[in-house]
């Protein structure tokens, strides 16, 4: 407040409006920012790209999982090998990778994609057919 008072007035009317129009513009900065954000996170609704990669990150987490059982399946059985034993319990792991392939398929009519979206589904769904083979090869060998 000392300052207000013992400064000149021709500094006060120099100063202080320059103040303020930098503060103005900063909070414009910031508003048009957020603007910018909130039409995104809108446009991103609207396309559904939040719950489509929601979805395909789910896919990925429960093929890794099984990815992961089927992998240990297989490395338990290097001391002893016990046909039947991997066979039960690989055959449980190959039917969740199974599900998981059907759950992929269906990505499609629930969502809406665009025609790279669809050409890289297309390829996870051969991918995923392809994993599947090897897995039931190494399961069943």
């Amino acid at each position: 407040m000392k300052l207000h008072n013992t400064t000149p007035i021709s500094t006060r009317l120099f100063v202080f409006p320059i103040l303020t129009g930098v503060l103005f513009l900063i909070l414009l900065s910031l508003s048009l920012s957020f603007l910018y954000w909130e039409n995104r996170l809108l446009k991103d609704i609207e396309q559904q790209n939040l719950t489509k990669v929601s979805a395909l990150w789910e896919l990925f987490m429960k093929l890794a999982d099984e990815h992961a059982d089927l992998m240990s399946i297989l490395v338990s059985t290097v001391g002893h090998i016990d046909e039947e034993d991997i066979y039960t319990k690989g055959k449980a792991k190959l039917y969740n990778v199974h599900g998981t392939q059907d759950r992929a398929r269906q990505l499609l009519p629930a969502f809406i994609f665009d025609e790279t979206e669809k050409r890289r589904i297309g390829k996870l769904l051969e991918r995923l057919e392809e994993y599947k083979e090897e897995a039931i090869s190494a399961i069943e060998m």
